[in-house]
């Protein structure tokens, strides 16, 4: 059952993301806040 939750949740997740990439920008930019210019250039 834990597989099925896990799955469900990085479906969505995909599919939001691909629907709508510039809802995840903040995010993105939340999450790599630590990092340099060309850090956040490879990672993206």
């Amino acid at each position: 059952m834990n597989e099925l939750i896990s799955f469900a949740i990085l479906s969505f997740t995909i599919f939001i993301t691909i629907i709508n990439p510039l809802s995840t920008l903040p995010t993105f930019l939340i999450m790599t806040v630590p990092l340099n210019d060309a850090q956040r250039r490879q990672m993206g």
